[in-house]
């Protein structure tokens, strides 16, 4: 029978192995717990973005509104100031957007590090992103700017404190470049999905902003309307509509669908029969309001 001779070296490893590794698994969860926490911040930057996007879409909505009634109402100098401030409106909804999209590609940028060696490059990429994206959020949503500032120092010293070193000037415009790239391709996503979800300002209105221009070019049109559908019949009630307030709502409909009226639709739509639709069109262009 052998008997294996005690070696106190070989044990004096073993249990340091174990505090190594208990210290390798420590530093660990607390580098998860680092990251993780920058996910939160950039997640809560990202709401506050968001609820400052829907504000501006009300505001957006009353200026739209608002410039349509003063056209109606024949004050144009009114409604090109209202033009003029749904222009700079629907800028800042797209820059704010834009940094929404921004946020989400640093999100997505950060969960997906898979090996601690990626980290440092990761976090980089995402220091880069937020040093432009305070610039496009600190007239609008100053908290939020302030916040990145605090945050992209957290991420300088994580960075250090993974890799040892500091991010370059060299690798800083290198990573800036990535940004300013990162920021074209989600601004035109954000451009084409703010133009869809915001109504389209009427040429008209635009033309009257621009130069002052009186006429309005309307397209003419009268679909199928059937006869039950048909308004005046025995035992309805047809509300009585002046001749200033059925031109006015004919204007407003026009100058809403782009210089387009559908004479059966908007007879639908006022409670009146297509030839008054008719008659306030006549009306509208002997006044020089339109042309057709």
């Amino acid at each position: 029978m052998s008997v294996a001779a005690n070696n106190p070296t070989s044990g004096f490893h073993k249990i340091l192995r174990i505090f190594t590794d208990v210290g390798a698994w420590s530093s660990k969860r607390s580098l998860r717990r680092s990251i993780l926490e920058i996910v939160i911040k950039l997640r809560e930057y990202r709401d506050m973005l968001e609820e400052t996007v829907g504000r501006l879409k009300s505001r957006h909505d009353e200026l739209f509104r608002s410039a349509i009634t003063a056209y109606v109402r024949g004050d144009k100098a009114k409604a090109a100031i209202y033009v003029n401030e749904l222009a700079e409106i629907r800028k800042i909804i797209t820059n704010i957007y834009t940094s929404v999209l921004a946020l989400e590609r640093a999100i997505i940028r950060i969960e997906t590090i898979k090996e601690i060696s990626n980290i440092s490059s990761a976090l980089g990429s995402v220091l880069a992103i937020l040093n432009v994206l305070k610039g496009q959020v600190s007239n609008v949503v100053p908290e939020v700017a302030t916040g990145i500032d605090v945050l992209t120092s957290e991420i300088r010293n994580l960075i250090s404190s993974t890799s040892g070193t500091t991010v370059s000037q060299d690798k800083m415009l290198d990573l800036s470049d990535e940004a300013q790239k990162v920021f074209q391709e989600v601004k035109e996503v954000a451009e084409a999905k703010i133009n869809k979800s915001l109504p389209q300002i009427p040429e008209e209105l635009i033309r009257t902003s621009a130069s002052g221009a009186r006429e309005l070019k309307v397209v003419v049109s009268e679909s199928p309307q059937p006869t039950s559908s048909k308004v005046g019949v025995k035992g309805v009630e047809v509300p009585h509509h002046s001749t200033e307030s059925l031109e006015n709502k004919v204007l407003e409909y026009i100058l809403t669908h782009g210089g387009f009226i559908d004479v059966s639709d908007a007879a639908k739509q006022f409670n009146v029969s297509k030839d008054e639709v008719i008659q306030a069109l006549k009306s509208l262009k002997e006044k020089n309001k339109i042309t057709f």
